[in-house]
């Protein structure tokens, strides 16, 4: 950590987040090293745009590892 009127060596952090791993954890370490190192954070997004229009086409779905396909929903989800 620089001591006062001393400077940083880094006066700035650059992370990649992204929506398919969720960097709640990478964001957090970098979060505590950047106000450990008194250096500003910048969070970088890239956002991959042929893959939106793909998930745009009439044929895809969304599948998560717990979905039962084509059974009915239990009380508890469809009162939830």
């Amino acid at each position: 950590m620089p001591t006062h009127g001393e400077e940083p060596p880094f006066r700035r952090l650059v992370i990649l987040v992204d929506p398919v791993t969720g960097n709640r954890l990478s964001l957090l370490a970098a979060t505590d090293l950047a106000a450990r190192l008194g250096a500003e954070l910048e969070v970088l997004f890239v956002e991959d745009t042929d893959l939106l229009a793909v998930s745009e086409l009439p044929a895809v779905r969304q599948v998560a590892p717990q979905a039962r396909s084509g059974a009915e929903p239990t009380r508890a989800e469809r009162e939830a």
